[in-house]
């Protein structure tokens, strides 16, 4: 049950699941595509299963900050934005610059999304758009989920002007959408971010929607999408917004499995380790395929894909741990 009925330590404990395999399928599924033909046949449903993973991403982005943070004037808010820097920014921009060593993005566009630009502003960064829209979301957060606005401390008002917020930046976002060239993952990415807002207000919302009803409603928004494609043979604006009821029932999915999941002590102490490097795993994975692939490549086949499996994407994992873990204590030594 997401996000419903659990205690504070198995939720903590979910989430880590959860993040972990997303990543994993990202990192070593998805992504895995472009480095070896041998597994082409992901294409056939895998995307449905990474705007899932994205939107899950996004969801539970939205939902924890919401829940830590409460935004009630200028300091509040500037206290939120500078830990959001600190935790991500230097982290980011280190990836960008490998990213244009590499020859993955060329320094214009790394320029441009440093600067959280590149969402409105095609070509869109390989891999790292997905963090720059992030950082855009960060921005929007304490107008979303604002806590100025307390009728008395009447919730169901909070919660309609809550959304009633939601639905203005959505609208807003919309007809940008039109006017200017953007990254249209936002039209649903955005929804996603701000379902966790809402989840974070209202903790209640998964008993409306079960398990097995977020199968049926997630494989009949495959359904849908895939019929829009065939029948426009194009890409539109309404596709995009498709996607979030897909996300949004995929990540219902991934979830229940994940608190499924955190119930074996021994999965949780395996995955815990991959979900504090998952912030990494998914800036620098890029970047060790690369270098990995320089010293040594198989021949595309099955021993290239166990050489990823057994080698590069561990190589990752414990490469993004160990910075992430170090890139931790000198920030802390740094703060204090």
């Amino acid at each position: 049950m997401m996000m419903d009925n659990i205690s504070k330590s198995n939720r903590i404990e979910s989430i880590d699941i959860a993040r972990s395999l997303c990543m994993l399928y990202i990192i070593g599924i998805w992504h895995l595509k472009e480095y070896t033909n041998y597994i082409d046949y992901i294409y056939v449903f895998g995307e449905y299963i990474t705007e899932a993973c994205l939107g899950f991403f996004m969801i539970i982005s939205g939902y924890l900050l919401s829940k830590k943070n409460i935004f009630y004037n200028s300091k509040s808010i500037i206290f939120f934005l500078k830990k959001r820097f600190i935790r991500l920014y230097p982290l980011f921009c280190i990836s960008l610059f490998f990213m244009v060593l590499i020859g993955k993005i060329n320094p214009f566009v790394a320029l441009k999304t440093a600067f959280f630009i590149s969402v409105f502003s095609p070509p869109f960064p390989w891999t790292l758009w997905f963090v720059s829209m992030l950082f855009l979301f960060y921005f929007l957060l304490p107008f979303i989920s604002s806590q100025k606005i307390t009728i008395y401390g009447n919730k169901r008002i909070e919660r309609r002007v809550l959304i009633t917020k939601i639905c203005i930046l959505f609208i807003l976002l919309y007809i940008v959408s039109f006017l200017i060239k953007i990254d249209n993952r936002i039209l649903y990415l955005f929804p996603c971010f701000s379902f966790g807002v809402i989840i974070s207000k209202n903790n209640n919302i998964k008993k409306y929607i079960n398990f097995y009803f977020a199968i049926i409603a997630f494989l009949c928004f495959v359904f849908i999408e895939r019929k829009i494609q065939n029948l426009l043979q194009e890409e539109v604006n309404l596709q995009w917004i498709i996607k979030f009821p897909l996300a949004m029932f995929g990540s219902i999915i991934i979830y229940d499995i994940s608190d499924n999941l955190a119930k074996i002590k021994t999965i949780v102490k395996l995955l815990k380790p991959v979900s504090y490097a998952s912030l990494c795993c998914y800036l620098f994975h890029r970047q060790v395929y690369h270098y990995t692939c320089l010293i040594f490549l198989p021949q595309d086949g099955i021993y290239r894909v166990l050489y990823f499996i057994v080698i590069c994407i561990p190589m990752c994992i414990i490469i993004s741990y160990f910075t992430q873990l170090y890139y931790d204590k000198i920030m802390n030594y740094l703060i204090t």
